[in-house]
């Protein structure tokens, strides 16, 4: 595992790359979401190294300013940097911003797409062929459970 840290005097995105396979992922993951080890399947076939973006702080007198972005391009930047395939992270709804900011938009604009919707914490990944190959393996384990009665 390779920790990412970035920063800048206004804020701070913290991550690491680690492998599709290591159980870090399916950890990290069932801490979030039902589909954990779904997704944590999917993503160990890829065999590949997949970077998690943990948490990304802005001070509140800063937000509205670009620090986010500058986080994010240096976050992306480590990422490919470490070797990683594709980012991913937890998507917090919940989490207070400056009136009218959406972050599900904000990570939107770096091409992250969502892989698992949720409430509060959607799943996004910034590759559109690994959101679909998740999503694809939710439909198949919810029309298996349909068709068992579960």
């Amino acid at each position: 595992m390779k920790e990412i840290e970035v920063n800048t005097t206004n804020g701070t995105a913290f991550g690491y790359v680690v492998h599709s396979s290591k159980e870090n992922i399916r950890n990290y993951l069932s801490k979030h979401i039902g589909e954990a080890n779904l997704v944590a399947n999917v993503l160990a076939r890829k065999n590949c190294n997949v970077a998690i973006l943990r948490n990304m702080y802005v001070d509140e007198d800063f937000r509205g300013e670009g620090q986010g972005n500058l986080l994010m391009v240096d976050f992306l930047e480590e990422a490919g940097l470490h070797e990683a395939e594709f980012v991913m992270l937890l998507c917090d709804r919940a989490e207070g911003q400056i009136n009218g900011f959406s972050l599900e938009r904000f990570y939107e604009d770096f091409d992250f797409v969502t892989a698992v919707a949720h409430s509060d914490t959607p799943l996004m990944v910034d590759s559109e062929e690994i959101a679909v190959l998740i999503q694809k393996e939710i439909k198949k384990d919810r029309e298996k459970s349909a068709i068992l009665g579960m």
